[in-house]
């Protein structure tokens, strides 16, 4: 679906095209994207500004010269093979929106592009996602109070050494 109906367009920035039920689906983009980051091929599926994958959102890393930018929802691919300055952003730049593009231009000379792959999104913890992955990560620094353990533990016992025929409300 994602290449039938989003071919050289990032699909999360495009209007919403197919059944109902791929519409729902690609409604999820804003947390499947809070939950990963992108490996560039052809860059035709990341957006240059909102997606995470030169390591943080460049939007909020340059917002000066994200402002001066002619869409914020442009794709990598696009702004690769930008003929020149005038075609993706407004011109002339503030002297703050200068200085970050010099900065964007040392962050950004290496983007490894290659117009033969396709972009690779993964999760941020590693591997394929999974609900039970995805559980983990949400909540794995999240501690059960000492009390709350032990009385699970103690009403464990209970239960395990209560035999079947003995009455459950006499303990």
């Amino acid at each position: 679906m994602w290449f039938k109906y989003y071919q050289n367009k990032v699909p999360h920035t495009a209007r919403e095209v197919g059944s109902f039920w791929w519409k729902n689906i690609l409604r999820l983009h804003n947390l499947y994207r809070g939950i990963t980051h992108c490996v560039i091929g052809n860059g035709a599926s990341v957006c240059f500004w909102e997606d995470n994958w030169a390591g943080e959102i460049l939007a909020e890393k340059f917002p000066r010269l994200a402002s001066f930018a002619r869409s914020t929802l442009t794709s990598i691919q696009e702004m690769v093979l930008a003929e020149d300055l005038d075609s993706i952003f407004v011109l002339p730049f503030s002297q703050a929106a200068l200085d970050e593009l010099l900065q964007l231009q040392q962050l950004t000379k290496n983007i490894p592009f290659d117009e033969s792959l396709r972009d690779t999104w993964l999760t941020i913890w590693g591997g394929n996602y999974t609900s039970s992955k995805f559980y983990n990560h949400v909540f794995q620094s999240v501690q059960a109070h000492p009390v709350s353990r032990q009385s699970g533990q103690q009403n464990a016992q209970k239960e395990s050494s209560s035999s079947f025929g003995s009455s459950w409300w006499t303990d």
